[in-house]
C-alpha cells in the first residue's frame, strides 16, 4: 500500500491517540510519580489537576482512535498542553539545567505535541474514522 496524502491524518491519529492514552493512563497507574513534579510547576492545585489531565488525555485518545471529532479533539489537545507550557516556559530558556541543575527537556516534548497537533487540526481526520470527509 503506497502512502497517500488522505493518510496523513490516521498516522496523525495513531501516533498522537497511542501518545494520549499512555500518558493519560499514567496519571492514574503511577500518580505519586507525577504528583511532586506538578506540585513544583503548578502549585497545591496539582492533586486536582493530575486526575482531570489524565482523564483529558484519555478522553483524546479514544476521540482520535475512533476518528471522532477530529479537529475537536486537536483543539483541547493545543489548549491542554499550552496550559501545561506556558507556567513553566522560563524552563525552555533551560534545557539542560546548567543554572538550577535540574534538565528540563520534557518541556520541548509540549512543543512536539504542539505541533503535532496543529497538524492534524490542518491535516483533517484522514480515512478509517466517523467524522465526515
Amino acid at each position: 500500500m503506497k502512502l497517500q496524502p488522505r493518510h496523513t491524518g490516521l498516522i496523525l491519529r495513531i501516533g498522537l491517540g497511542i501518545f494520549m492514552l499512555f500518558w493519560g493512563l499514567a496519571k492514574f497507574i503511577t500518580p505519586e510519580v507525577w504528583l511532586n513534579s506538578f506540585q513544583a510547576l503548578y502549585g497545591n492545585g496539582a492533586g486536582v489537576m493530575l486526575p482531570l489531565l489524565g482523564a483529558v488525555q484519555s478522553v483524546i485518545a479514544m476521540m482520535l482512535f475512533l476518528g471522532w471529532k477530529t479537529r475537536v479533539a486537536a483543539i483541547i489537545g493545543i489548549i491542554a498542553y499550552l496550559a501545561m507550557l506556558l507556567p513553566g516556559l522560563n524552563r525552555l530558556f533551560n534545557p539542560f539545567g546548567m543554572t538550577t541543575g535540574v534538565p528540563n527537556l520534557l518541556f520541548y516534548e509540549k512543543i512536539l505535541v504542539i505541533t503535532a497537533f496543529l497538524a492534524l487540526y490542518a491535516a483533517g481526520p484522514g480515512v478509517y474514522g466517523l467524522d465526515k470527509k
